[in-house]
C-alpha cells in the first residue's frame, strides 16, 4: 500500500493551519514542514490525519472535516448528504445523521472513489463547529 502520510493541526501561536509531519513530545504536538526543517507547534486537539483522498475540486480530505456527498446508487435515499471525517474501526468513514430512522450511521470515505460519488469539503469541526448541528 503506497500512501501518503501526513497531518494537519491549528498553530499555537498564529492559529493558521500547518500541514506536514507529526511529532508528539510530552503533552506538546508539533507539525514539521515536508519540505524543511521548520516545524510548529500545533493544539493537539486540532491535529487530524490526511485520508488519501482528495475531494471533487483537489482538496485534500483530512480526519473532523465536513463533507458534502452526492451519489447515486440504487438507494440513494440511504446515503447521506452531509457528514464528518472520523476514523471508525479502521477505516475511514463519514458519519452522518440518516433522518428517515433518526439514527447515527456510517458510510465507508473510499465510496468517495466512485466515478459516481462527488464529495466536496465545506469545513472542519474547529473553524466551523456550527455545522454540527446540520448533522
Amino acid at each position: 500500500m503506497n500512501r501518503e502520510i501526513k497531518f494537519r493541526g491549528k498553530a499555537v501561536y498564529d492559529k493558521v493551519w500547518v500541514f506536514g509531519n507529526l511529532r508528539i513530545s510530552g503533552r506538546q504536538a508539533y507539525i514539521a514542514d515536508l519540505d524543511s526543517p521548520a516545524q510548529s507547534e500545533v493544539k493537539s486537539d486540532t491535529v487530524g490525519e490526511y485520508t488519501g483522498l482528495d475531494d471533487s475540486k483537489g482538496n485534500g480530505i483530512y480526519e473532523g472535516d465536513f463533507v458534502r456527498v452526492d451519489y447515486a446508487p440504487i438507494c440513494s435515499f440511504a446515503t447521506p448528504r452531509f457528514g464528518e471525517v472520523i476514523m471508525k474501526d479502521g477505516c475511514w468513514s463519514i458519519k452522518y445523521w440518516f433522518e428517515p430512522f433518526r439514527c447515527q450511521c456510517y458510510m465507508n470515505l473510499f465510496k468517495a472513489e466512485d466515478p459516481i460519488c462527488k464529495i466536496e469539503v465545506i469545513g472542519n469541526v474547529f473553524d466551523n463547529p456550527e455545522l454540527l448541528k446540520h448533522e
